[in-house]
């Protein structure tokens, strides 16, 4: 007779079916795409920079996407101030030190605010 609540004959036998049935089913969970179609580690940080002028910003706009991790770049640019939205591989520390690698004569900046979704920065 099977035991109480199983569909065989023997504990031992019940047991190594559940654990391939568990085996199984995490194996199929690891090749499930992500959500997002596999880029769910990009994140999206917005960079505020104020004192900016259209030029500057579209200088700014050429760097980011010069940058190794970044996928996707929008922008907005009211009174001085623009609002920069980045998909990026990596944290706001990272792409703010990326940034700061970049950092040129032309391209002088100070990053007056850091957070996990924000950089705050400030044309020179």
């Amino acid at each position: 007779a099977p035991i109480a609540g199983g569909l065989f004959k023997s504990a031992s036998m019940q047991k190594a079916i559940e654990s391939a049935i568990d085996d199984a089913v995490k194996k199929i969970g690891e090749r499930i795409p992500s959500e997002g179609g596999g880029s769910s580690d990009l994140s999206e940080i917005t960079l505020s920079v104020a004192g900016i002028n259209f030029g500057t910003l579209r200088k700014m706009t050429d760097m980011l996407t010069g940058l190794d991790g970044v996928e996707d770049v929008q922008k907005s640019l009211s009174d001085g101030v623009a609002s920069i939205t980045v998909q990026y591989k990596g944290t706001a520390e990272e792409l703010a030190d990326a940034l700061y690698a970049k950092k040129s004569g032309d391209m002088d900046f100070e990053i007056t605010g850091l957070s996990d979704s924000k950089i705050d920065m400030k044309m020179k």
